[in-house]
């Protein structure tokens, strides 16, 4: 909640890897992220949080909201995510005009998984298993 008294932050990295956030966890930081309209560009590491498919989509929605972001880092790695949560995410983040670079780090997934969540609009760099898979211009 803290914050969400932040309201001018305009770059934040917010590195919350390996805390045990899971959804409730995520859903108020998507909640804090909501109020900082500002935000131009935002690096959230989530990696190794227990999150599940609800969880990302919460993220998801509440990025949907920031509208402001133009360079997006998220890690969501060892998350427990099947091909739902891609497609979640993927649907939130299409709706972000605004994001000009886009990098998703989505550790666990295989190829197919990690196609969905590329589209025309972003550039996407993906890595899986610690190598570069492929770039999407």
């Amino acid at each position: 909640m803290s914050l969400e008294k932040c309201q001018n932050i305009t770059s934040l990295d917010l590195n919350l890897q390996n805390n045990n956030v899971g959804a409730d966890g995520a859903k108020n930081i998507g909640m804090s992220l909501e109020k900082c309209q500002n935000i131009t560009s935002l690096d959230l590491n989530l990696q190794n949080n227990n999150l599940g498919a609800d969880a990302v989509k919460n993220i998801g929605m509440s990025l949907e909201k920031c509208q402001n972001i133009a360079s997006l880092n998220l890690y969501l790695w060892n998350n427990n995510l099947g091909a739902d949560a891609v497609k979640n995410i993927r649907m939130s983040l299409e709706k972000c005009q605004n994001i000009a670079s886009l990098n998703l780090n989505l550790w666990q997934f295989n190829q197919l998984s990690i196609y969905l969540v590329c589209f025309n609009q972003y550039i996407c760099e993906i890595e899986t298993q610690n190598k570069w898979v492929w770039r999407i211009n």
